[in-house]
């Protein structure tokens, strides 16, 4: 978060930094985040929502050339508010999304009930780590 903006010196702004190549910079220069970056700009919008705050400060670089470029993104309340209930609805769901005609879902793998061990003893651990026994797996 940023405070002290030329364009909005009292005003707090959520910040995002991305890199692009020179074709995704130039589309981004030439469309602006919204168009170019529809994921960058919903990432916005959420973290505005959490936030509570109505504006956001997004800085590309272009990593062949160093160029700069940013944009200052106001807060959509009502897509912030879609893009966290879909969230909370594809968290909360039963069983994963069926895909629709001429889709093929892809099952997750899950990891085996014995890992190896990473301490050069080459046994196996009988049970999952912690990290992964909280996900369920």
């Amino acid at each position: 978060m940023a405070i002290g903006l030329p364009e909005a010196p009292a005003t707090w702004h959520v910040c995002e930094f991305k890199t692009h190549s020179a074709k995704s910079f130039a589309k981004l220069k030439a469309e602006g985040v919204a168009a170019s970056k529809p994921l960058h700009w919903a990432q916005m919008q959420v973290y505005m929502q959490l936030a509570g705050l109505d504006r956001a400060f997004y800085l590309a670089v272009c990593k062949d050339t160093d160029e700069l470029y940013q944009e200052r993104i106001r807060h959509d309340a009502e897509a912030g508010l879609r893009i966290l209930t879909k969230a909370e609805r594809i968290i909360g769901a039963a069983r994963p999304h069926q895909p629709g005609p001429g889709l093929v879902a892809v099952p997750l793998l899950r990891p085996p009930r014995r890992l190896p061990c990473r301490r050069g003893t080459g046994a196996a651990l009988p049970v999952l780590p912690p990290c992964l026994a909280r996900t369920g797996w």
